[in-house]
This record gives structure tokens, C-alpha cells and sequence, in this order.
């Protein structure tokens, strides 16, 4: 069985192991017919500084981030370390079914995100970082004869990290395709290096369409550097269902995003990236004035909306101060920050669910089931997935169909019944996320 690494593990981009690759050609091989991957795998952040002791002038190892393994069913350990600096391990196990890859998103729960989060970003430790991720992934095989076979395949190096999708992310690698500049656009700035510059022969760059609505050179507070801001406006119709905007809105899933702007920053002279406080402290500053819609330009006037800076790891911070010029196409929004890339506008509070719940019931005048469900904002971060299965009188499997892309809150879907099926059963669940999982059937 090959594996393949993909170094820059993202929402989208995974962990994957070929079978075909071990069985084919080989003599007394049946087709396969099934297929299960199940994975368990170790997220590490450690780190080892050198220091001399006073007395002696000696060279004295300091290990930082040795810390005790998850116990008593849990799956993240942490402690903060003579740094100040957090270090830990998360680990974990889930099953993808017959997708024969993983993503952050089949690994992400309540209880190790955030730790999870903080990796974006971070050196990996062949690059002298404090990440190490490794991973194992058991794949069961069911071949046309009935036999099964079980293979095992490890993976994990030195090189895997991390990286926070932004708006020109490759879909092969995850990072920043902004190959004109030899350096990310500011949302990868997170160590400011090429290591997060889509390296691929050939990229495939995100799907979403932005449109410049300003671009203007401006000087920053403190320390007068000359700095061209770029601002383009997010297509939320061609990026409402990627990793970008899932990773930028999971602090404010409750809220109705109005609007997502990407601002970036770059260095007048060279063109690069320009990372402000990149040497430390906070004191230098950018005021920026975004166009925006009358309709916005009223609605954060009169409170009804508000503006957020989302950073690298997905924080939402709020900007508490701001100007608004209400003035028909030419109103906007004007605010100081010392750090940017993606600002929200978000509206009204989103009317949700209060139960996570699936029923379904068989038509009586058609050949055909409808299926109800609801999610709270709690669980639709978890991004559940919707499975729909048809079995016989005998409970062998006809048809099964899995709704994951265009899950809402809630919603009503009718399904045609296959020939030969004898009951209907749904199940809204996520392998990580056991006590999502709700389900129902009928007979037909």
C-alpha cells in the first residue's frame, strides 16, 4: 500500500494511502469491492532550547514541551512551559469510512481545536519548529470473492505543518499561490518565510473570485513606512462552502456575514508582504478606509452590524472603533489596526435550531421519502454529514446517498426510493463526533 504526505495539512488537503497501488496485478486478487480506513494519529508540539549556567559557564539542554499524555479518555494534554509558551500532544482516532484520506476536518472536535488551531503556522521540526505530526491508518479490505485482507501504513515526518487557508490557497498543497511575490500574501505571514509558498509544479488555485474594489498607497503610525494596501472583496457566491471561509467564520458561525474583505499589505519598495510590529511590539499602526454598501455603511452605523479582523488561527476580534461615511456608492468604513487580512462584516444573529435532530417518513402517494433535520449552531460547526440508506426486508444494503456540501441548519430533502427497498434509514453523524450522531427509519 503507498501513502502519499502532503506537508501542508489544511481543511482540504489530507493525509491519503493508495490500495490500488499494493493489490493490483498481483495473482489470486478479486476486485475490491469495499473499502474502510481507519486512523489514529499524534499531534506534538515540542521544542528544545539552549542555555549556559551562570556558574559554571556551561552549555545546559532545556527540553521544553515534555509533557504527560492524554489520560482518562482524553485526547489533549498541555502545560505552559518555563517560556510562557503552551506545548502538548493531541491524540485521536476516527474512521473515514471508504475515503481512503484524512483532513483536519474529520479530526477537528470541541475538545482539540483550539489546541489544534494553534498550530497554523508553525514550523514543522525538520525546519527547526516545535511541530512533529505522525499518523497510522488501518485499511480493511473486502475483495469480490467475500475474503478481506487488513494492511497497515504509518506516515508522519519531520516536514508536516500546518497552514491557514486563505483566499489564494492551492488546492493540491494548501498554501498561498501568490507566486508573483516571493513571499504569502499577509494571512500566511504567520512565520513570514517561502516555507508557505505553494511549491507545486503545477497549482490549482482556490475557485474563489474576489474583486479589487481598492488599491492605495498609505504610510504606517510610528515608524513611517511607505506601504501599498491592496483590498479585494470576497465572492461569498463562489467561496460560501470552502475551508477559507469555514476557517475565518468559526468564531462567528452564529452570526449572518454580510460581507468578507481581504486586505493585504505590501512593502512600496520591494513588493513583499509587509508584516506590521514584525520586529516585535505593537505600536505601529495602519488606518484603511474599505468601500462598502450603503446597506452595510447604515447597518454598522446603527448597530446592526459589526466588523471583525480574523487573524491567522481564526480569533474573531472585533473592531471596537471605526468611522462610517454613508454616502450612496461612495460610503465606506475607515478603522486603525496593527494587523491585518480577512475583516467580516457580520449581520443579526442567525435564527437556529435549539435540538440536533433527523426524522423520516415514507410518502404515501409517491415513491418517495422525505427527510427532515435540524442542527444546533453548536454541532453545525462539526460539520456533520447526512447518510441516507435503503436496505431490503433482509436488511442487505440497496443504496446509499451522503449529503455533506450543502448542509444547513435545518431542511427538508425528498428522496426517490430504489427498486427492491424495503426501509429507509437516515443518520446525521460525524465519525469523530460520536454524540452527534442522531438517526431514524421507516419501512417503505
Amino acid at each position: 500500500m503507498d501513502r502519499v504526505d502532503k506537508w501542508a495539512l489544511s481543511f482540504d488537503n489530507s493525509f491519503e494511502v493508495f490500495t490500488w497501488a499494493f493489490v493490483e496485478g498481483q495473482e489470486g486478487f478479486y476486485d475490491i469491492v469495499d473499502e474502510d480506513y481507519y486512523w489514529t494519529y499524534e499531534f506534538k508540539k515540542e521544542a528544545y532550547y539552549w542555555d549556559y549556567d551562570e556558574e559554571t559557564g556551561e552549555e545546559i539542554e532545556d527540553f521544553r514541551g515534555d509533557v504527560e499524555y492524554p489520560t482518562d479518555g482524553k485526547t489533549v494534554s498541555t502545560e505552559i512551559c518555563s517560556d510562557g509558551k503552551e506545548y502538548g500532544v493531541a491524540i485521536g482516532e476516527c474512521s473515514t469510512g471508504s475515503k481512503n484520506y484524512l483532513t483536519l476536518r474529520d479530526i477537528l472536535t470541541d475538545e482539540n481545536r483550539s489546541f489544534l488551531e494553534s498550530f497554523v503556522g508553525l514550523k514543522p521540526s525538520g525546519e527547526g519548529g516545535p511541530v512533529y505530526i505522525s499518523w497510522n491508518c488501518t485499511a480493511t479490505l473486502t475483495f469480490e470473492d467475500g475474503t478481506k485482507a487488513v494492511y497497515d501504513v504509518s506516515g508522519g515526518d519531520e516536514m508536516m505543518h500546518l497552514v491557514a487557508p486563505c483566499v489564494h490557497s492551492c488546492k493540491v498543497c494548501g498554501a498561498c499561490t501568490e507566486k508573483d511575490r516571493s513571499l504569502p500574501c499577509n494571512f500566511s505571514y504567520r512565520q513570514y518565510e517561502p516555507l508557505f509558498v505553494c511549491s507545486c509544479e503545477e497549482s490549482t488555485e482556490s475557485d474563489i473570485v474576489v474583486e479589487n474594489v481598492l488599491t492605495t498607497s498609505a504610510t504606517t503610525a510610528n515608524t513611517e513606512a511607505p506601504v501599498t494596501v491592496v483590498i479585494d472583496k470576497v465572492d461569498m457566491t463562489t467561496a460560501a462552502d470552502t475551508a477559507y471561509v469555514e476557517h475565518i467564520t468559526q468564531e462567528i458561525a452564529d452570526y449572518e456575514v454580510k460581507s468578507v474583505y481581504n486586505v493585504d499589505i505590501y512593502d512600496e519598495y520591494s513588493g513583499n508582504p509587509y508584516l506590521l510590529n514584525q520586529w516585535g511590539g505593537s505600536d505601529e499602526e495602519l488606518t484603511v478606509t474599505i468601500p462598502v454598501s450603503e446597506e452595510n455603511a447604515q447597518a454598522l452605523s446603527d448597530g446592526d452590524a459589526a466588523l471583525y479582523h480574523i487573524d491567522g488561527d481564526g480569533t474573531a476580534a472585533a473592531v471596537e472603533e471605526f468611522q462610517v461615511v454613508i454616502n450612496g456608492e461612495n460610503s465606506s468604513v475607515t478603522f486603525t489596526s496593527n494587523t491585518f487580512s480577512p475583516f467580516v462584516i457580520t449581520g443579526s444573529e442567525k435564527e437556529t435550531p435549539t435540538e440536533t435532530s433527523v426524522t423520516v417518513t415514507k410518502d404515501a402517494d409517491a415513491n418517495s421519502c422525505t427527510v427532515k433535520y435540524s442542527i444546533t449552531a453548536e454541532d453545525f460547526v462539526k460539520t456533520p454529514t447526512l447518510y441516507i440508506a435503503f436496505y431490503t426486508d433482509k436488511n442487505a444494503l440497496v443504496a446509499v446517498s451522503l449529503l455533506d456540501e450543502d448542509i444547513t441548519y435545518s431542511d427538508e430533502i425528498t428522496v426517490s426510493v430504489p427498486s427492491g427497498s424495503k426501509k429507509c434509514k437516515v443518520m446525521l453523524w460525524k465519525p469523530t463526533l460520536a454524540p452527534l450522531c442522531v438517526a431514524d427509519d421507516c419501512d417503505i
